[in-house]
Formats: C-alpha cells, structure tokens, sequence
C-alpha cells in the first residue's frame, strides 16, 4: 500500500535544503528502552494513517468513495488489514514501534496483537 502525502506536508519537505526526505532517519531509534529519534514525528504518521489530519476533511466528504484509503481511517479496508507487517530499518525501530504503538494515546491499535520479528529473539539463530 502506498500513500500520497498530503500537499501541506509535501509542501513542508519542499523547502528542505536536499528536497529528500529519508525514512531510515525518521524511523531511526536508540536506547535500551527502544523509543524513536523523532517520536512525536512517528506518533504523527501514526495518527495520520488513521485519519486523524483535520485538513483532509473537507477534502473526503467532497470526494465520497472516490478518495483515497488511508489504512486504518476506512471501513472498506478495515476488514482486510488483520494481519499487516511492517518493515522498518533495524531491530530497535521494530522495539520502538511495539512501545509506541502500546502507549496509551495510541489504544486503536491494542486490538491488535504485535508480534516483533527482529533480532536474536525472532527464531532466526541457527542451533548447532
């Protein structure tokens, strides 16, 4: 699935020095308690794909049936997206989503249960 990024964002990245945006950085993570360099970015993109960017209103109720998904914001889709899987750059952005997506303001997703399939403790060691 992909995303079209909305115009007030794209516009935000437009003005950048490089014009690129890297998605290894946004989703890079540090510590022993697994959390995001830039959480409250993620906690952002977490929210914006379950519809919740006010900007956009306006814009579905104009377009009906017609407008574009976000994953976890439209019924049609809902029902298909029981099992997703998610990559992200390295074993502790896996970590740091799984805390992320457990915090509290983040309850839609407790439904769900978050399997992390990363580093040592995902069954990839070879046993002699």
């Amino acid at each position: 699935m992909t995303y079209r990024i909305l115009d007030s964002i794209r516009q935000i990245a437009m003005k950048g020095e490089f014009n690129e945006f890297d998605l290894n950085v946004f989703f890079s993570a540090k510590g022993t308690d697994a959390r995001f360099v830039y959480e409250n970015e993620v906690q952002k993109w977490l929210d914006l794909i379950r519809g919740a960017y006010l900007e956009t209103w306006v814009d579905d109720l104009k377009l009906g049936d017609k407008k574009l998904a976000m994953p976890y914001a439209d019924v049609r889709l809902l029902n298909v997206l029981q099992h997703t899987l998610w990559f992200l750059p390295n074993v502790a952005s896996c970590y740091a989503m799984k805390n992320l997506l457990m915090q509290k303001q983040n309850t839609f997703y407790h439904d769900y249960t978050i399997n992390v399939c990363a580093g040592t403790g995902a069954g990839a060691k070879i046993h002699a």
